[in-house]
């Protein structure tokens, strides 16, 4: 799905909410997930948005063709995620609530 630069503000909702959601984007226009259920919650935001007639998704698996490292590594910073999901552990680790 593309979203024209005349709609950027709409374009940046989808992109941010898309991410939120966990998808990856490995090449303009395209979203994916490993996550199948997660395809109802893409489909929301797209609907949402009002941009289901310039949508489509599918669900399937990767072909004989491509290398899915790759695909991975284009779609997610996984080092990046690795070290906010450190920070994140680390800067929270030990910690005891406040209340019951």
């Amino acid at each position: 799905m593309t979203v024209p630069e005349s709609q950027r503000k709409l374009r940046h909702h989808l992109q941010s909410r898309l991410l939120w959601a966990g998808l990856g984007s490995p090449a303009p226009s395209e979203w994916l997930t490993p996550h199948t259920e997660r395809g109802e919650q893409a489909a929301q935001i797209v609907q949402e948005l009002g941009l289901s007639d310039q949508a489509h998704s599918f669900v399937g698996n990767l072909g004989p063709v491509g290398d899915p490292q790759r695909l991975i590594a284009s779609a997610w910073n996984l080092e990046d995620l690795e070290k906010d999901y450190r920070a994140f552990i680390d800067g929270y680790a030990g910690r005891a609530p406040c209340t019951d």
